[in-house]
Formats: structure tokens, sequence, C-alpha cells
């Protein structure tokens, strides 16, 4: 598996919130994050944070207009960390210049950015 398909199979791990973190045994030390991946699970936790606020606020909603305004910020907010995911990724590959994995983050990226245009 290229690191290009590690890095978009985390992504998708990140964004669905379906990290496992594995239990660390005396004999199998969990080896060290590289800096790519603590960014990434910064960027993640924040987003969580974030949306476990904007989830509180759908649930105290008073009325349908403000639940679905609450939703299309929660919508927005997952393009958002999606996009922000991907961007590290990318500046990662520039400086280790991995062109195909930048052309094909480039793209991934385009498409983010002019799906949460519509949000703005």
């Amino acid at each position: 598996m290229s690191r290009f398909s590690k890095g978009i199979a985390l992504v998708a791990l990140l964004t669905a919130g379906a990290i496992a973190l594995a239990v660390d045994t005396p004999t199998q030390p969990r080896p060290a994050r590289s800096p790519m991946v603590a960014e990434l699970l910064q960027l993640n936790a924040t987003g969580a944070k974030q949306l476990e606020s904007l989830r509180e606020q759908f649930q105290a909603a008073p009325d349908e207009e403000s639940a679905v305004a609450i939703q299309r910020r929660i919508e927005a907010l997952q393009l958002s960390t999606e996009s922000q995911l991907l961007a590290v990724q990318l500046r990662y590959a520039r400086e280790e210049d991995r062109l195909d994995d930048i052309r094909q983050l480039e793209g991934a990226l385009s498409v983010l950015r002019s799906n949460l245009s519509d949000f703005e």
C-alpha cells in the first residue's frame, strides 16, 4: 500500500471518527507517530470537539429552522475538517516531492473546497 493510500485511509478513519488506539504491551511498544500523523490527529480532535458542541446545539434547537441552520454548520465543519486534513497531507507530499500524491491530493482538495463554498 502506497503512502498516499495509507494517508487516504487515515483520512477516512479520522473523518469517520473511527480511530481505534492500540493497547501497548510490554513486548510490543507502539511505534512513534510521524509528525504528519500527529498533526492529523490534532486536527481531528479539534474538529471532534467542535462537532460535539454543534450536536449539542442541534439537540437543543428550539425550532426546525434553527435545527436546519445548525445542520448546515455541521456539514460545513465536516467538509472544512476534511479539507484541512487533505491540506496537511498535501503539504507533506510537496515537502517530499511525491508528484503523484500531490496531483491526487490537489484534485481531492479542489473538489472539497468547491463543495465547501456552497456553505459560505
